[in-house]
């Protein structure tokens, strides 16, 4: 299961996974698309903060469906992306699909990331 936060105010999407993973690509992905457009700064750009501490280690196919989300993000505007994991395999495979891109950075405590996004 996964939640849905759009802040405006800092121009974040924020996705929360508790639990299992996402089987319902489409319907994610949609989601993400239309958090990211109601978060926008005026240049097109905002952050993304994604926890996944809750989570288990994805499948590899939700893994490779999850590093497609992240490549939509960087093609449209992302500026930052935090990612909350709570173990070292999952911040590998996170690394591993994001490419291990600039705009991306892992993180094991949330209140690291938030810093880090504000900067």
């Amino acid at each position: 299961m996964y939640f849905f936060a759009s802040d405006p105010s800092k121009h974040r999407v924020e996705i929360t996974f508790d639990g299992d993973f996402v089987r319902e690509h489409d319907a994610f992905d949609a989601q993400l698309q239309m958090a990211a457009f109601q978060v926008r700064m005026p240049d097109g750009s905002f952050d993304c903060l994604i926890d996944l501490s809750k989570a288990p280690v994805a499948p590899q196919e939700v893994a490779a469906r999850g590093g497609d989300a992240i490549h939509w993000a960087i093609r449209n505007g992302l500026r930052k992306a935090a990612f909350v994991t709570g173990s070292t395999t999952a911040r590998m495979q996170m690394r591993r699909l994001a490419q291990r891109h600039e705009k991306v950075e892992y993180f094991a405590d949330l209140a690291e990331a938030q810093h880090w996004l504000e900067t």
